[in-house]
Order: C-alpha cells, then sequence, then structure tokens
C-alpha cells in the first residue's frame, strides 16, 4: 500500500475522473476512495495518513451522491452535511435500503419497518420503484419460515401482484425492463416455494425467457436470469411426479437447465457464483438420478460394435483349415513369448509366403489376442498382434478395411494397455508408428466416408501417448505412479539388457513431450468428431490438457471446464461408462456436480454387466475409476456400495493398481466401522482414547472396536502419526482375528502406507537405522498384499537406510531388513531375485569388520541361499502342474519324437561349465535350427516348472531358523559349514574383492570366518549377445577348471598332479579358512562335516579337497545340505505301511534307443542290492517310467540303476533312462518325480552319470534330479557328481545297502561304501563321485522323518 507504484496507479486511476466525477463509474470511484482509506491506515499516523484519509473521504463523497450504500455507513452523517443529500429523507429510499439490509442480515424486523415506510407513500405518477420495493421487500419475507404459511402465502401473493404489475408497464430501459421481469419471476418462485403451484414455476419460467432476450446486451442480468431460468427448470423436475412414464422428458427438461447455469456460473463473479454453483450442482445430481430411472425404465440399448465384429469375423472358426492356420500362428506367438525363437526369426516366418494364412484366420487372431485384452493381460497378446501386422502387411498390404487394419486397430489398443503396467519404449514407439502408418493411409485416401475412421484413429493415437502415464495412478499421485512405472521396467531391463535396442528407444518418452503430441492429436480428432465419439475424445483432450498443466505448472482450467461440459453432455454412459466416471469426477473437482445417493444413478451398469461386455479389465477400471470419484467428493457411502458391489461380481481385481484403489477406500468403510470419516488432519491418539472411552462405555463388541480403529489409523497421516496408526491396526488384529483376516490384504497396504512414510520421516532427520525399521516393515506388508513394486521400493529405500547407517546402528537395520525381505520370494520372479541377490551382497559387505553378529551372518546365509526351495522342502510332497503346463510338456515331449536324433549341447556355455551359470531367461539361443528351438522351449518349460512349483509353498511364517534353534538340530558328531559367496574389501581399500563368507556351528558354539578370494574381481561375468545373455559367478570357471581336472586321466596316479595343485591350494579358501579348526573338532569328537554350498560350490568335491596332505573324507565324513529346511521336521506325509523296504530299478538297455551302449552288470547290479536289503528288483523292460512312478510312494529305499543324462540347458529335463512305456521312450525326467509323493522315502540313490548335478538360479533354488527328488520328500539323496564307471558305481552301492541292510544310519552306510571303493578303487575320479545330499540323521520308519 505504501509502495510508490501503488501510488501511482491510483493517482492515474484519480486523475480519469477528475473533471468528470459525475460521469465516473461507481467501481472506480469505489476502489480509488478504498485505496486511499487502506493507505491512510498504513500510515497509522501523521501527515501522510491525515491526507490520504482526507482524500477517501472526499471520493466516498462522490460516490454517496451516486451509490451511497457502497459508502462505510459511518461517513453518512458527515457526508449527508456536507453534500446536503439524504438518503433516507425518502422513505421509499430508506425502505429500499433496508430490505438491503434485511437481505444481508436475514433481519425481520427491518423487513416489517420497509413495509410500513412503503405503505406511508402516497400514490403518484409514477409507483413503479415503490411498488417494486415494496414487492421484493413482502417476497423477502414471504421467503422467512418461521412466519405462519397464511402470513407467508399472503405475502407471496402480494409480491407476486406488485411486481407483476411494474414488469407489464411500458419501459424504453430495455435493463430495466430486465431487472423487473427478474423480479416478478423470482417472486413467482418464492410463490412455488411457499404454495408449491407447479403454474408459478412455469410463468417464471416464461419471465425468466423474456428477461433473457432483452438483457443480451447487460451480463450481470442476463447472468441472473440464466440462474433463475436454470434454477427453475430443475425445480420443476423435482415438483413433477417421478414415474416411469416422465423420465425421458425429464432428462432433455435439465440438460436445458444445466446449460443456461453454467452460462450463469461463467458470468458471474464471486458475489452469487457459489449459490449458482450450489443449484447447478443440484441440477446434475438430479441430471444423473432421472437419467439412471430413465435407463432402467427403458433398458438398458446393447450397444457393443466389439461383439458384433467378433461375429463377423468368427464366422469361420469352425473351418479345419482355418483352425489350424490359427494354431500355427498362435504357437509361433506363444514360442516368441517364451524366447523359444527371436522375434526376427518368427516375423521372417510369417511373411514367407509358404505359410498359408486366410483373411479369417488372420482375423480370428485378432479376436483372441482382443480376448487377452479384455482379460486384463494386453502385454500377453502383443507377440500374436506383432506376427499378425507382419503377416497381413505382406500379403494384403496396409489399407483400411483389409486384415492389416484389424491387427492395426488392435495391436495399437493392446499397446497402449500393455504400456499402462510395462514402460517400454520400443513397444510405444512401434505402436506409435502404426496409428500413424493408418493416419497416413486415410489421409491419402482422401475419401469423405473415411472421415469418421480418421477421427477414430487420430483418437486411439492421442490415447496411446496420454494413458501409459496416468493409467496406473489409482491409488497413487501422478509422481508415484510415473517412478513406480519407470522402476520397474528399468528393474527389467537390468535383468534382461538388449544390445540391439539403443537406449534412446528403449526409454519412454518424457511425459511433457507424449503429453503435448496427445493434445494435438486429439484436437484433430474432436474437429472431425461427432455425438457420442466426440464425447470421448473431449474427455481425453481434458485429460492431456490436465496432464499439460501439471507439468508446466499453467492453468488449462477454463479450457478444461469447457470440454468436460461439451463432453458430458454428448457422452453415452453406457457406451464408455469409464469416460463417463471420469468427466463426474472432473464436474465435481469443478464444484459443478454432486453425486447422488445411490451406487446405481452413478454407475451407467452394475459392474457385473460391464465385466461381461467389455472383460474383466475394463469392468476394473471402472470400478477404481468410481472409486476416486467417491474418495475426492468424500462419500464413504458409496465407496462401501463399491466395495460391495466389486465382492460380488469383481472379485479377482486384474492389477495391482486396481487392488491398491480399493484398499485405500476399504480401511475407510469397513462394515462395523463406528467412526465418520472427515477431512484434514486430527490427533489420532488423542480421538483413540476418546474412541476407547466410548466403546467401553456403550459396550461397542470387539469386531465394531476394530474397524473404528482401523479407520482411525487411516487418517493418521502428518505430525509423526503414523506410528500411531501402525500400534492401532496391531490393536484391531488382536481384537478382531477374523475381521482382519477378511480385510487383511487392505490391512497390509495399510500397515505398508504407514510405515513407509515413518521411513521417510526418520530418513530425513538422519535416523537411517530407524529409517530402515520402517522401510523393512513396509516391504514386507507391500509383499504380504502382493504390491510387489511397492515392496520392491520400499527395499530400495531400505538398503539405502540401511547401508547409510553407522557401525553402531546398522545391526539394528540389517535385523529388520532380512526378514521382511524373504516375503518377496525371489526365486518366483527372476528380478526379485536379482534385487534380493544384491541386496545380501550389499549387506555381507557392510557386515564386513573385526566384529561379525553372528546371528545376523547367519540369517544372511539363509535368506540368500535358496529360501524358497527351503520353503518347498519344508512342506515336500507331489507337485500338480496346470493345465496348460502340462500340455506343454505333452507337446515337448511328442516334439522331440519329431526330431533325427538326440539333441546335441548350445554352442554357449558348454556343458561342462553350463551348470556353473546361474538359471535365467537370458540363457536362449539366438539359432533357428530346429534343435536349438527345441531347446528353447524345454527352457521356457523349465522356468514355467519353477515358477509353479515353488509359488505352490506357502509362507505362513519366515522359514529361518535362530543360531539356537539350529544348533539343537545337528547332532553331536556334526559341523555344519555354510558358505556363502560375497564381497568383502581388503584392508587399507575402498574397492571390494570376492570372498567366501563361512559359518562353522555345532551344537555348542558359532564361528565366523571370511576368507578374500583375491583373484577374483568382486561381481558377475556376463555375456551378452542382443537379447541373449549368461551370467556366472567369477569362481564358477575355477570349479569347473578343477572338476575337469578331476575326471581327467591320472596316469597311474590317484588324481593327476594338477587336480592335486589345485586340491590342495582351494582348500583353506573353499573352506573359509577353517582347515585350522579342523583338528580341534576332531579332539571335540566331531566326526561328520556337513556343508551348505552356494552358486557354483554345490558341485565342488569337498570331500576331495586335501587337508594335512590327505583328502577331507579320510578324517571327516562329508555331506551336503542344499537348505536348513530338511532339518525341520516336515508336515507328515500319508501313512505307509510298516513292512516297506527298498525297491530297486535297472535298465540295461534303457538309453540305447538315444544312442547310449547297454550295460548289462546294471540289472544284476540291481539284484544284488536288492537281496542284501531284503527288497525287490524291477529290471529290464519291466523297468519303465511309470513303473518307477508307481513304486516310489510305498519305498523306503529307492535304488535307480541306470544311463542318466545332465540337462545343463533345462535341469528340470536331467533324466534317467530306463524302458520304455507304450506311451513314452523311457526316460524319466526330474520334473515327473516332482509329480510323485516321496514322503517316507528316506533315501534315494542314483547308480546313474552326473545324477547329483543340476541349476541354481540366483538366490540359490537348486533344480535338476537330487531337487526334484528332496522337493518331492525324499529325506536323502546320493548321486554322482560326474560319469563313474559301472563297475565303480556297482562296488559303491553294493556296500551301501549291505551296510543299510545291518543299521538304518544313512550317513554311516555312506562313510562306509566311500571307504570301501576308495580301497579298490583309489583314483579320486572313482571313489570321489559319490555326493551325499540332505538329512543325514537317524529317522523314524514309518515316515522318514528325522527323530
Amino acid at each position: 500500500m505504501l509502495e510508490d507504484d501503488a501510488l501511482g496507479v491510483a493517482s492515474e486511476l484519480f486523475a480519469s475522473v477528475n473533471g468528470r466525477p459525475e460521469e465516473a463509474d461507481p467501481d472506480v470511484l469505489h476502489t480509488i476512495a478504498a485505496f486511499y482509506w487502506a493507505r491512510s491506515l498504513a500510515q497509522r499516523r501523521g501527515a501522510l495518513a491525515a491526507r490520504d484519509l482526507e482524500t477517501a473521504i472526499g471520493v466516498f463523497g462522490l460516490l454517496y451522491l451516486v451509490d451511497h450504500r457502497r459508502v462505510p455507513r459511518e461517513l453518512w452523517p458527515r457526508l449527508a452535511d456536507e453534500t446536503g443529500y439524504d438518503p433516507w429523507s425518502d422513505p421509499v429510499q430508506h425502505a429500499a435500503d433496508l430490505v438491503v439490509d434485511a437481505e444481508e442480515t436475514g433481519d425481520i424486523a427491518a423487513l416489517d419497518q420497509a413495509i410500513s415506510l412503503i405503505r406511508t407513500v402516497t400514490d403518484s405518477d409514477d409507483n413503479s420503484y415503490r411498488d417494486t420495493v415494496h414487492g421484493l421487500a413482502l417476497q423477502h419475507r414471504a421467503a422467512l419460515p418461521d412466519r405462519p404459511a397464511v402470513e407467508r402465502s399472503a405475502d407471496a401473493d402480494a409480491a407476486v401482484e406488485l411486481l407483476g404489475r411494474v414488469a407489464a408497464l411500458p419501459e424504453p430501459s430495455a435493463v430495466r425492463r430486465a431487472s423487473r421481469g427478474m423480479s416478478y419471476a423470482d417472486a413467482l418462485v418464492q410463490r412455488f416455494e411457499v404454495s408449491r403451484g407447479i403454474k408459478d414455476l412455469t410463468r417464471a419460467e416464461r419471465a425468466y425467457r423474456d428477461t433473457l432476450a432483452v438483457a443480451a446486451g447487460d451480463a450481470p442480468t442476463y447472468a441472473r436470469a440464466a440462474a433463475g431460468l436454470g434454477s427453475t427448470l430443475g425445480r420443476r423436475v423435482e415438483a413433477a411426479e417421478a414415474t416411469a412414464g416422465d423420465e425421458d422428458g425429464a432428462v432433455p427438461v435439465l440438460r436445458e437447465a444445466a446449460g443456461w447455469l453454467r452460462r450463469a456460473v461463467d458470468l458471474t463473479n464471486s458475489n452469487g457464483r457459489e449459490s449458482n454453483l450450489a443449484n447447478l450442482r443440484r441440477v446434475m445430481r438430479l441430471l444423473l438420478e432421472r437419467t439412471s430411472h430413465a435407463r432402467k425404465a427403458t433398458g438398458v440399448p446393447l450397444f457393443n460394435d466389439a461383439h458384433a465384429a467378433e461375429d463377423d469375423r468368427a464366422d469361420h472358426a469352425d473351418d479345419p483349415v482355418v483352425r489350424r492356420q490359427v494354431e500355427a500362428l498362435v504357437d509361433l506367438a506363444s514360442q516368441l513369448s517364451s524366447r523359444v525363437v527371436t522375434e526376427s526369426e518368427a516375423i521372417r516366418r510369417v511373411k514367407d509366403q509358404s505359410l498359408e494364412l486366410s483373411e479369417a484366420a488372420v482375423g480370428s487372431v485378432v479376436l483372441g489376442a482382443l480376448r487377452l485384452v479384455q482379460a486384463g493381460t494386453p502385454y500377453d497378446a502383443v507377440p500374436a498382434l506383432t506376427l499378425a501386422l507382419e503377416a497381413a502387411r505382406s500379403r494384403w498390404a496396409a489399407g483400411q478395411g483389409t486384415p492389416w487394419w484389424w491387427a492395426a486397430d488392435a495391436y495399437v489398443e493392446a499397446g497402449r494397455l500393455a504400456l499402462i503396467e510395462v514402460a517400454d519404449g520400443l513397444l510405444f514407439r512401434r505402436a506409435c508408428a502404426v496409428a500413424d502408418e493408418q493416419i497416413a493411409v486415410l489421409r491419402d485416401s482422401g475419401r469423405a466416408e473415411h472421415i469418421a475412421e480418421l477421427a477414430e484413429t487420430l483418437f486411439a493415437a492421442g490415447l496411446l501417448r496420454v494413458s501409459p502415464y496416468v493409467g496406473n495412478m489409482s491409488g497413487l499421485s501422478f509422481e508415484s505412479a510415473h517412478a513406480l512405472w519407470r522402476e520397474r521396467q528399468a528393474r527389467r531391463r537390468s535383468i534382461h539388457p538388449d544390445d540391439s535396442v539403443a537406449p534412446e528407444t528403449a526409454e519412454m518418452p518424457p511425459p511433457l513431450v507424449a503429453a503435448e503430441e496427445a493434445v494435438r492429436y486429439l484436437r484433430e480428432a474432436a474437429d472431425l468428431s461427432r455425438e457420442h465419439e466426440r464425447g470421448r475424445v473431449l474427455k481425453a483432450l481434458a485429460e492431456a490438457l490436465s496432464m499439460v498443466a501439471g507439468l508446466k505448472q499453467e492453468s488449462h482450467d477454463e479450457e478444461i471446464r469447457a470440454v468436460a461440459r461439451e463432453a458430458f453432455d454428448l457422452l453415452d454412459p453406457v457406451r464408455d461408462p469409464l469416460t463417463h466416471l471420469y468427466l463426474l469426477r472432473v464436474l465435481c473437482l469443478l464444484s459443478e456436480l454432486s453425486l447422488p445417493g445411490d451406487l446405481q444413478d452413478v454407475l451407467p451398469l452394475p459392474l457385473a454387466a460391464i465385466r461381461d461386455r467389455q472383460g474383466m479389465q475394463g469392468a476394473a477400471s471402472v470400478f477404481a475409476e468410481a472409486l476416486t470419484l467417491a474418495e475426492e467428493v468424500r462419500r464413504p457411502d458409496l465407496e462401501f456400495q463399491l466395495i460391495e458391489a466389486a465382492d460380488r461380481e469383481l472379485p479377482d481385481l486384474p492389477a495391482d493398481s486396481y487392488r491398491r484403489r480399493r484398499w485405500a477406500s476399504e480401511v475407510h468403510c469397513l462394515a462395523d466401522n463406528r467412526l465418520g470419516c472427515f477431512a484434514g488432519l486430527i490427533r489420532v491418539e488423542e480421538a483413540a482414547g476418546q474412541l476407547r472411552t466410548r466403546a467401553d462405555e456403550e459396550g461397542w463388541p470387539p469386531e465394531e472396536r476394530a474397524a473404528t480403529l482401523i479407520h482411525l489409523a487411516a487418517h493418521a497421516r502428518g505430525d509423526e502419526e503414523e506410528h500411531i496408526g501402525r500400534a492401532l491396526t496391531a490393536e484391531a488384529r488382536e481384537l478382531a482375528p477374523e475381521l482382519c483376516r477378511r480385510c487383511g490384504p487392505a490391512l497390509d497396504y495399510l500397515d505398508g502406507t504407514l510405515s513407509y512414510d515413518m521411513g521417510l520421516r526418520m530418513s530425513g532427520t538422519g535416523q537411517e537405522a530407524l529409517a530402515a525399521r520402517h522401510f523393512a516393515d513396509a516391504l514386507a506388508a507391500y509383499a504380504l498384499c502382493g504390491q510387489i513394486d511397492m515392496a520392491l521400493n520400499s527395499l530400495d529405500a531400505a538398503s539405502r537406510s540401511a547401508l547409510a547407517a553407522d557401525e553402531s546402528s546398522v545391526g539394528v537395520a540389517v535385523a529388520a531388513l532380512i526378514p521382511a525381505a524373504v516375503w518377496l520370494r525371489g526365486g518366483i520372479d527372476e528380478v526379485i531375485g536379482w534385487k534380493l541377490r544384491d541386496l545380501y551382497q550389499q549387506l555381507i559387505l557392510k557386515l564386513s569388520g573385526p566384529t561379525i553378529p553372528y546371528g545376523l551372518m547367519m540369517a544372511i546365509h539363509q535368506a540368500a541361499k535358496g529360501i524358497d526351495f527351503t520353503v518347498i522342502t519344508e512342506q515336500p510332497g507331489p507337485f500338480t502342474p496346470s493345465a496348460s503346463l502340462s500340455r506343454l510338456l505333452d507337446r515337448i515331449r511328442a516334439d522331440e519324437a519329431q526330431l533325427s536324433g538326440p539333441l546335441s549341447e548350445p554352442e554357449l556355455p558348454g556343458p561342462e561349465e553350463a551348470m556353473l551359470f546361474y538359471v535365467g531367461t537370458g540363457e536362449s539361443e539366438l539359432g533357428s535350427d530346429a534343435e536349438a528351438e527345441h531347446r528353447n522351449t524345454q527352457r521356457a518349460a523349465d522356468r514355467w516348472i519353477s515358477q509353479e512349483l515353488l509359488a505352490t509353498g506357502r509362507m505362513d511364517r519366515i522359514p529361518m531358523m535362530f543360531p539356537d534353534e539350529l544348533q539343537a538340530l545337528l547332532t553331536e558328531d556334526t559341523v555344519l559349514l555354510s558358505l556363502y559367496l560375497g564381497h568383502a574389501r581388503r584392508e587399507g581399500t575402498e574397492t571390494p574383492v570376492t570372498s567366501l563368507s563361512g559359518m562353522a556351528m555345532t551344537r555348542d558354539d558359532t564361528e565366523h570366518h571370511t576368507v578374500l578370494l583375491s583373484n577374483f574381481e568382486a561381481g558377475l561375468v556376463r555375456f551378452t549377445r542382443a537379447e541373449h545373455s549368461l551370467s556366472a559367478h567369477p569362481v564358477a570357471f575355477h570349479v569347473g577348471a578343477l572338476r575337469q581336472a578331476i575326471i581327467a586321466d591320472p596316469l597311474h596316479r590317484a588324481v593327476s598332479r594338477e587336480a592335486q595343485k589345485r586340491l590342495r591350494e582351494d582348500s583353506v579358501p573353499h573352506l573359509a579358512g577353517f582347515t585350522a579348526s579342523l583338528d580341534g573338532w576332531r579332539a571335540q569328537g566331531k566326526r561328520h562335516l556337513c556343508i551348505w554350498p552356494n552358486g557354483p560350490l554345490h558341485y565342488l568335491p569337498y570331500h576331495l579337497l586335501e587337508v594335512n596332505g590327505r583328502p577331507l573324507a579320510e578324517d571327516w565324513i562329508v555331506t551336503q545340505v542344499p537348505s536348513l529346511g530338511f532339518l525341520r521336521t516336515p508336515a507328515p506325509g500319508p501313512h505307509r505301511p510298516p513292512e516297506r523296504g527298498l525297491v530297486a530299478f535297472a535298465s540295461a538297455a534303457g538309453g540305447t534307443r538315444h544312442g547310449l551302449l547297454a550295460q548289462n552288470a546294471l540289472e544284476t547290479h540291481a539284484d544284488q542290492v536288492a537281496v542284501a536289503m531284503r527288497g525287490h528288483a524291477v529290471l529290464g523292460a519291466a523297468a519303465t517310467p511309470r513303473r518307477l512312478l508307481g513304486e516310489l510312494a510305498d519305498a523306503r529305499y529307492v535304488h535307480v540303476a541306470a544311463h542318466g543324462a545332465h540337462n545343463e540347458w533345462a535341469p528340470w529335463y536331467q533324466c534317467l533312462f530306463l524302458s520304455p512305456d507304450a506311451d513314452n521312450d523311457g526316460r524319466v525326467f526330474a520334473h515327473d518325480i516332482l509329480q510323485a509323493d516321496l514322503r517316507g522315502v528316506e533315501l534315494v540313490t542314483m547308480s546313474s552319470c552326473e545324477s547329483a548335478l543340476g541349476r541354481f538360479d540366483v538366490n540359490d533354488n537348486l533344480r535338476g534330479l537330487p531337487a526334484a527328488f528332496l522337493s518331492a520328500g525324499a529325506s536323502a539323496v546320493i548321486g554322482c557328481l560326474w560319469p563313474v564307471h559301472p563297475d565303480v558305481a556297482t562296488d559303491f552301492f553294493g556296500t551301501l545297502y549291505e551296510r543299510l541292510a545291518q543299521t538304518p544310519d544313512r550317513r554311516a552306510a555312506f562313510r562306509a561304501a566311500q571307504s570301501a571303493v576308495r580301497g579298490r578303487h583309489p583314483a579320486f575320479r572313482d571313489w570321489g563321485s559319490f555326493c551325499f545330499i540332505g538329512d543325514w540323521r537317524h529317522s523314524d520308519s514309518n515316515q522318514g522323518v528325522a527323530s
């Protein structure tokens, strides 16, 4: 106020008035006077303040003569003296002021006084002003609800008579005619409010329309008339009887009413705008209700163009030729998505004209892909549509109406929806290119009949650029959803690098670039569209404009308002419920609409009907949008109705974003909740205390208490109240376990959100260890409810905080983080698996130091080493593959029969090294020959088996043991040595190197060593070529070289010189430096060394390592466990007969059809073993896979003497060669074993080459024959680490079972057999081939469970 610039502007304005003040605009006079008045107050005192005050009073004096009511009342006496003008000297003017006062204050006395004053005024030549003031006073008095009805009715009648008479008078001024007409119409409306006479509304409507006709040049009057007309039309509909017959007539009236009220809103400033908005909201609510009622009365029209097209293109679906063509194309697409063939090879095949493909077949493939889109899996549809596009282009060209066009439409739509979940820049650019090509085709045609198609294609192109960025926002802000979306793709690319795609192509464009492109497409589409289609385009335009406004921090509100209004008016809600709900959201946010109370009036169709028409994806989108709408307008009653409807009609929502949206609302509207929803922040702890008191006083049952506390916890935001929210949810879980089970995912999601916010708060204050604990809680909660992206974000945050924590507090952070991370189940998802591996590697490095917390180190070992395999082995039993997986397995078996011979080895990696690589999807070969494709198909099946197998393991608790619990499970003579390949820093340097962390545990003691493997750089070795990638630990190549050295011809020595050197040098590092402890342990009576390896160390022959000049096996019984789950007592299986014994299988000729030599001694050997154990042997042609699988369940011991083959590219295809059945070639695969029930089998022995091998994933979950037997329930497996001579195997297993016939001690029998064979076959490659894997302890004779 005091700055010179402000004074300059005021002086300039003042100068415009001087000279002709009587002609000045009253608004200008008021602005000048108010400025100087405020300036005088700002000056406080002194000459300047006095001068400004006098200036203000002088200007107010000018205004007093023109519009005295705008002058402060305290100045009236002075100005009356100075000007000689007293407005109240005129009783009519005095009465007019009193009416205005009463209107502002509701003072009935002022109205009575005004009416009394007017009655003192006698008639004159012109009574119009008097009668107007009189009529207005009566009208306002009639509106007072506390007065008697008779008096109100008399006042209303008199007002109508007076104001009607004035309005009928001739008046040359259009402005005055309009004002009089307005007053008359208002009086009619008021009389309707008193008497409810519908004719008054009809007359008022006519009066408002007459006013509008003469008030076009006066915006304020026009706005008032428009508001009056809109409000009156709405009242007319409200007053009419709501019967089925009049709904259709009510809807157009309400649409007109909304139009007039919108004009009034646009023309009205802050004074009166809120009143107009309130009337508009009421009319819009009525419009929704009456439209819904009309729909119910007339029935929903069946608009479903997609189904019509489907029926049209499905005419040839039963044609066997078409069906074969469809199957060929779909099968190739499946191979593409499973990485069996490369994309370039698949496209080459479909473009090959020798592939028979009809238009009907392409149409059927497109329709099948669209069904996947509707089912909520659009990404799965993209491969088939990619091939359909290329096949159609090469046969029918890219033209409108061709099969290419059908595929292009579907490809763009599938790509748009797939991009909502996956930020795939390459897919985005391809879909955009297809849409742009369609647009170019239509533009080039220049045909008028293509205008509608061009508009639709432009619309699709615009949507394609918007949807990926906003489609995943349910329950999140734009920034959070966008970050989640991009991080998901970044994680995927880090696991599956593709050096054939440029980084700038792989990345999605910035949101602003995409949104501005979308606006251009959508503006053109809107210009070309009509009616409902134009409404859809305008909605998308509003969405794109909102996105641009948010990203550029600029307002597009007025354009968005106009676009949303028009879109609402044009759209058919039944045909596009999702767009309808979005428009309702916009109009509610603009305060132009209030929602009805009944969900049926908000949703154009029930969710079930939308699901049936548009698929689960479409129905879930509508559900999420409706919940967002209800939440934004604070209508928990509608949220509750929606959730109830979803429980009935959409029990399984298809995507994380929909589930998030549901859970965020669910905690606010639980059925037993007694707390109303409210805006803003509250003191949660204080409110909780008050609620508990009230609950005690009123005797609330536990479920009501719990539901109310959960709702209160959902309001725990800010001011460090999230921890109180967590305490409330914990209290609710104790109060009402059953309620919390029913709403478990929603409660977990709430806990995750509260914990994450707490972590952010703690991290912001530098309390990193505490932050890590909260982030870990969020990680566990999100993982439990399946929000994996949010769990991974929490994992990243927890990891950052844990690594930033100081040495004194890092243990607390790690102790919280490790068990939380286990809930993520890395073995099921490769991306998660790599994230967890990186986490454990970082934590090992962080914990490296002079003092190691043993409990934390053992926790890392358990979490990082096969935790999912642990879950399976703690719940062993038969695995049942899905129907789809079973069909794939059958097809692979059938396809292999068509190959010319046994499969050759892949080019990379070689057979010896392959098993030492981490198994992963990147291994798929790039070749296009039949063998490479078959191997890739086996790889795809192998991944599928692992995913289904590991997913069957239920985690109702964390499958980890505390050190004391683990120690109690060890036998007195056992040392458990757990090994983990990690990183550590050399002293005095920050550069990490590979290390081996070793935990040695006995019943009484625990030790930890870290050995630096300085010859190996930290990190992994990765081979990449295009989409083909392989990863291995550097130690893997060392292990491979050691194995090769052992099995090389020793030239009359026990082992080659190279092998002996390696075994001597490797003993210290590979035993993590515990070689120095061995003598001490033996002095304590320890004789058994149980190794729990990691990664490539699973296939290292530990028993051959040289210690004190002799093999470790000379002094120790060396066994292995793949998981600590074997040490826990598993759930009991079905009862087994007590007389169970050994069953031995042998097939001398089992591998001959696969190029292997017959081994007649195998059957003799098996028969001898059976006799020694008083068991029975199944030999020769009887030893078939079906017979083996049938007899496994009732055996105590199982021995198989047969050829075996390790499958290094697909370990669940590792096999044993038996005699063929009628429907198979004699091979029994590891995946066949998985489907057997071996609970109760104490020992499986395999006299087969490489039968102790397999593969491991990045989280050390094993695959292969040993893993299959153990997963199916066997307690232990003895197999071979490399090929072994049959005589050696016969000798070993014969001795083993001779000993087992005397005692059930499996470990002692293994030791005896090993020692005996070493004496007769001293070569390391002979006696050292055998490996004991699993539980070594004495077993209960019925279940095989360790006692």
